[in-house]
């Protein structure tokens, strides 16, 4: 195994938070989720990522009766859409919720650490939604 993939797969397996890679939404669901856990059934058609919502709690916090959603540090308007910047301290765990269009089915990350920063850059032709 090369030095820098055995590096980054040792991270993984041991919890460590390697913040130099992003975790990314799957741009579509059904797809490959890699570490992200599927909720609901799949769509009958492919359905693209359509936001990003982060929780300040465990898994299950997004559909609590009043769940403690974070609200972006920033928000900027781009061409045909908009940028949302997340920014965290040192310590909390985060749930991060990938949401796909016209499903309610979505993907979940309970993130082993805070990460320094998330954001979702809408479009009218995509979004890409990472934290790291």
């Amino acid at each position: 195994m090369s030095g820098r993939l055995g590096f980054i797969v040792c991270m993984v397996l041991t919890g460590t938070q390697a913040h130099a890679v992003p975790l990314v939404c799957p741009p579509m669901l059904p797809a490959p989720h890699g570490s992200f856990e599927q909720l609901g059934a799949p769509p009958a058609k492919p359905a693209p990522l359509d936001g990003l919502r982060l929780f300040d709690g465990p898994p299950g916090e997004e559909n609590a009766t009043a769940p403690v959603e974070l609200a972006p540090d920033s928000s900027k308007s781009i061409p045909s859409g908009y940028l949302n910047d997340y920014t965290f301290g040192a310590t909390g765990k985060i749930l991060m919720v990938c949401t796909y269009r016209g499903t309610d089915s979505y993907f979940r990350n309970q993130l082993p650490a805070p990460p320094k920063r998330c954001s979702v850059r809408h479009t009218n032709h995509e979004t890409i939604a990472s934290c790291e």
